[in-house]
């Protein structure tokens, strides 16, 4: 008669090794990918809005721990599925660490540990932890692409809101003007920082408190829009403070703390209202102990299955970064010289439109010549990077038309269509203004002899030239006026200049990296 007691196996014997090498692995990929790693806890030391990114993993830890019961009824079971989706997302980041995308390259690497789980417990295993390791992503210090749209929105409510009480106010862009004093949406102002807060603690939340899907992605959409609307609320109530204390109140350090403890009040109550939805999850019954007759092949089979997965998905996450961190980029030596491009129509001029030019970091070469034409005066700026790298690259968060403190401001944006030596191409147009006086700046990127004017399109192109070779030269391309009083005349006569000139630009650009 079979021994019922041999024939019994521990939990911890299934679980014991399996655990261990995933979270080897987990640990091997956090220091194969160490650059993107330390990015990640670098932005979480020097800004104040991703501090809670350290708070991520000790949660999710948390989370699997208190579902434990959830793992009575699954056992870790190796899954070769993820090995080409961990070379899709590693190739991924292979892109956007050649093209210097932080936050790809974070995302790809916290994409990678759901797959390794995957790829050494199984797909059940990794389904009953699907919300703890969904989490992780929080961690990613991401969502400052929203601040522009969120400006927008703000300074949209808070004049609306303004209007409505009677006062006068006056706006350009995101700056506007009441009887008692200037005020303008700027990048602290945006509620980014609300919302990213709301946007974790409501799936968090939700999670915890809610067993319909329904009802957790109801929640989830509330903790999108409440703190949005409640900025816009906040930013109102601040501009009143200072409106009807003299601008003594709310314009110092006390605007900020209004702010926050106006944010957790909101987030209080909306809380509040949602725990009279809570549900209670559904108890899970007693497992029974799993047994020899549950668990085949035999201990000693599983073991070696475990550790040749590991192997192979080791062998995985690190054959990519082999490529990225040996692929040197070589930096040309010789002086880079952009001459001023010519044309029979528009005269070379020493008459600056203005003293702007964008705020671009560590270019190889500019240019920044004015042309003359009847009675039109344009200024042609090009700011070159002969080749891309790190702190030089032509599509980066720091490379602004005009910085948050800059002198100039930028008070609204608008498109014009323009005809290029490729052929029409919308092409975005800033309007800028230094105390009285006010210039319309057309601008576009030149990557290999493509015109474009999308950030995403010229990551794309960059990234082609790295992988594949090919002229990894860039430049920024800026056309400016000044505007006087005839809008339709100046956007006209830039028109006209990029017509005449586009040609002509593209061949001084392209010679540039020859030149000595």
């Amino acid at each position: 008669m079979e021994n019922t007691q041999a024939s019994q196996i521990s939990r911890a014997d299934i679980w014991r090794m399996p655990l261990i090498l995933t979270g080897s692995l987990i640990v091997l990929l956090l220091l194969i990918y160490y650059p993107t790693t330390a990015s990640i806890i670098h932005i979480w030391n020097t800004s104040e809005t991703f501090t809670h990114g350290y708070l991520i993993l000790p949660i999710s830890i948390w989370l699997i721990w208190h579902n434990r019961h959830h793992f009575h009824y699954v056992q870790p079971s190796v899954n070769y599925f993820s090995v080409p989706l961990l070379l899709l997302v590693s190739f991924a980041w292979l892109v956007a660490y050649f093209v210097d995308v932080n936050v790809v390259q974070q995302l790809a690497l916290v994409a990678m540990i759901p797959l390794i789980v995957f790829g050494v417990m199984g797909w059940q295993v990794t389904k009953a932890a699907a919300f703890p390791l969904f989490f992780l992503i929080f961690a990613v210090p991401m969502g400052e692409a929203l601040v522009p749209s969120l400006i927008e929105f703000t300074a949209d409510f808070t004049v609306a809101m303004v209007q409505m009480t009677g006062i006068p106010i006056y706006r350009e862009g995101t700056f506007f003007q009441l009887p008692t004093g200037n005020w303008s949406v700027v990048e602290a102002c945006s509620g980014v920082r609300y919302l990213i807060a709301s946007v974790t603690l409501g799936f968090l939340y939700a999670y915890l408190t809610y067993q319909s899907p329904y009802r957790r992605a109801a929640f989830i959409l509330a903790s999108i829009i409440v703190p949005i609307i409640a900025n816009g609320f906040r930013a109102f109530l601040i501009v009143m403070i200072g409106h009807f204390s003299g601008m003594k109140l709310a314009v110092g350090v006390d605007h900020l703390i209004y702010g926050w403890v106006f944010f957790g009040i909101v987030i209080a109550i909306m809380f509040y209202v949602g725990s009279f939805w809570r549900e209670e999850e559904a108890e899970v019954p007693q497992a029974r102990k799993t047994t020899m007759e549950d668990v085949k092949p035999t201990q000693n089979q599983r073991e070696k299955q475990f550790l040749l997965a590991s192997l192979v998905l080791l062998a995985i996450v690190s054959l990519l970064p082999v490529k990225a961190y040996t692929d040197k980029v070589e930096i040309p030596a010789d002086t880079i010289v952009i001459n001023a491009p010519k044309s029979g129509t528009w005269k070379l001029t020493d008459n600056m439109v203005s003293s702007w030019q964008p705020r671009y970091k560590n270019m190889d070469a500019l240019l920044n010549q004015n042309y003359q034409k009847e009675s039109a005066s344009i200024n042609l700026f090009i700011g070159y990077y002969q080749v891309q790298r790190e702190n030089a690259q032509l599509v980066t968060s720091t490379n602004v038309l005009v910085e948050e403190k800059d002198d100039w401001q930028n008070i609204g944006n608008t498109v014009i269509e323009a005809q290029l030596s490729t052929g029409a191409i919308k092409l975005p147009v800033a309007h800028l203004k230094l105390g009285s006086k006010e210039i319309l700046v057309a601008y576009f990127y030149y990557l290999g002899g493509e015109r474009v004017t999308n950030d995403y399109v010229a990551k794309l192109i960059e990234a082609k030239a790295r992988l594949l070779g090919g002229d990894r030269s860039s430049a920024i391309i800026a056309i400016s006026s000044e505007l006087d009083g005839n809008r339709d005349q100046v956007i006209s006569d830039i028109q006209s200049f990029i017509k005449d000139m586009d040609g002509e630009i593209g061949t001084v650009i392209d010679s540039a990296g020859h030149s000595k």
